[in-house]
């Protein structure tokens, strides 16, 4: 015991598990290069090499964790919450066996190891969490950390832009334009396409949800070391988040510059926390003036323009022929077989309650013909309707959405839900409500980009409950507590923090497939960690 005890004090008086976890942070936006989620690369090791060092680094922390860990109390309840997820995995994995082959043996291909690894995913923070919350990081450390991050993230997606070699946000090839373009006459023939870039990294929304999440800290860092340094930080950032042209990134920007002018000026002329600058105040007002001066000219406008012309050009050019064309088929459909149901029609009866009774062989030869010929001119995605739920099981599914407006189905997530609820009703199991389709199948149909619902498809309620309520939870804790506690608690820091793990969680919901991405995950675990610590007044524990 006398070992053991020896052991635990010097990492604890070493704090090496504060120092290998600040570097595992610092690695974070590296281990998000698309590189190394090249096919080559993943089969060369087996799995994606951002996924064994992660791993790897996750399991070192937990050892010495575990190791230094006294309170006997926290050991029953994480021990209670394995056990859960456990029997979770377990009747998770059970109910995605009771999956209906309904598509010819089809059943979007689900495998057990494949979830095993989403599970994995979805747990990783929720330990960043517990650990984070330990241990108390100086504004010093953070400083640094912020510094990496807007090196390695802000600074690579400004300067691969710059250079012309980004990858595109949208369009996933090299970017024909840098962000001069955008300033030129009809932006030199180009759209957002061909302009919106994420530099290295592997997917916008994760991106977008990142520099969201670490924005409000950055303004924090300026805020107490108002260097030269950390301001032209600060405004490589502002940059990065325009050039990576989501909604979320732009939008993101401009609430976090409105709430950080009002966070600066409450605590140093109400609360007095910090002194009051004039050149601090001078610089928000130039990160206003550049905002407003590049924000009309910024890919995410220009995206927006660009899908609001096609709907009006559909409106006025398409519209009225497409609908001619379903009447002809809908009649088509009607005569070739009012013979055969003209006893079952009644009046007031829509297409869909006579597709129902047509024979389901010739129906759908019909419709499938139809699809064929006409889902270009219904603006249809090629990938829904070719590869993520093919038309050829299902005609009768894209017919319908064929008649819907052209706002609902241009509207990606719309179409993405629809597709992911299709494949639930048919397989009719009511135990998906409580335990979800798996991870793996909504993969291999379309990853809905609207995270907390995508969980529901995929988690069900109870996986929705055990992976996924905990950061509502703690958001929710944090801001009664604060505001009972609002003379002690209420710190520019955990402001900051609070900001940041909120903006974080409503781009997920809005932009999707950041809940299960670990380059904005663990990241989100560390804040909330210590939002947690400095909320509650924990200091570190481990001592």
């Amino acid at each position: 015991m006398a070992a053991l005890d020896n052991i635990k004090n010097k990492i604890i008086e070493k704090k090496l598990i504060q120092k290998i976890l600040v570097v595992f942070l610092m690695l974070q936006p590296l281990l998000d290069f698309y590189i190394l989620f090249d096919e080559d690369v993943v089969n060369f090791f087996g799995f994606s090499p951002s996924t064994i060092v992660r791993i790897a680094f996750v399991g070192i922390i937990g050892v010495l964790f575990v190791l230094v860990l006294r309170n006997v109390k926290e050991y029953v309840f994480y021990a209670i919450y394995i056990a859960i997820v456990g029997v979770y995995v377990v009747f998770h994995h059970m109910n995605a066996l009771n999956f209906t082959d309904f598509y010819d043996g089809y059943d979007f291909g689900y495998t057990l190891v494949s979830e095993l690894f989403y599970i994995i995913r979805m747990l990783m923070p929720l330990f960043m969490i517990i650990v984070s919350a330990h241990y108390e990081f100086t504004d010093e450390t953070l400083e640094k950390l912020t510094t990496v991050w807007m090196v390695l993230v802000s600074g690579s997606i400004v300067v691969t832009n710059l250079l012309g070699i980004a990858t595109g946000s949208y369009s996933k090839k090299q970017i024909l334009g840098n962000i001069f373009y955008w300033f030129m006459e009809n932006r030199g023939g180009l759209n957002f396409m061909d302009l919106a870039s994420k530099g290295l990294f592997l997917d916008p929304n994760r991106l977008a949800a990142l520099l969201v999440l670490i924005t409000p800290l950055t303004f924090y860092v300026l805020f107490k070391f108002p260097t030269t340094k950390n301001k032209i930080l600060v405004f490589l950032n502002m940059i990065a988040m325009f050039m990576v042209g989501t909604k979320v990134s732009t939008l993101g920007l401009a609430i976090n510059l409105v709430i950080s002018l009002c966070v600066y000026l409450f605590f140093s002329l109400v609360k007095k926390e910090m002194p009051f600058r004039r050149s601090v105040l001078g610089y928000l007002v130039f990160l206003f003036a550049a905002f407003a001066i590049i924000y009309p000219f910024s890919p995410a406008i220009n995206r927006a323009e660009v899908d609001s012309g096609i709907v009006e050009d559909y409106k006025e050019n398409e519209e009225d022929a497409n609908e001619e064309v379903l009447d002809e088929l809908n009649q088509a459909l009607k005569n070739e077989y009012l013979e055969e149901i003209n006893s079952a029609l009644e009046e007031g009866m829509t297409m869909d309650d006579i597709l129902a009774l047509l024979p389901a062989e010739k129906k759908n030869a019909y419709l499938i013909t139809f699809i064929e010929n006409y889902y270009q001119d219904y603006h249809l995605h090629y990938d829904f309707v070719f590869d993520c739920y093919p038309y050829g099981y299902d005609p009768e599914f894209w017919y319908g959405v064929m008649n819907m407006t052209i706002e609902e189905r241009t509207n990606f997530r719309t179409v993405e839900q629809m597709m992911l609820q299709r494949v639930k009703d048919k397989n009719n199991n009511p135990m998906d409500d409580y335990l979800g389709i798996t991870f793996t199948r909504m993969g291999n149909i379309f990853d809905l980009e609207k995270d907390f619902l995508s969980h529901y498809y995929t988690l069900g309620i109870a996986g929705l409950i055990i992976f996924l309520f905990p950061y509502l939870i703690i958001t929710l804790v944090a801001i009664i507590k604060m505001l009972i506690s609002f003379k002690k608690c209420v710190t520019m820091k955990n402001v900051y923090y609070l900001l940041g793990c909120g903006v974080a969680l409503c781009a997920a919901y809005l932009t999707g497939n950041v809940m299960d991405g670990l380059i904005c995950t663990l990241i989100l675990g560390f804040c909330f960690g210590q939002l947690i610590n400095g909320v509650f007044n924990l200091g570190n524990q481990l001592k």
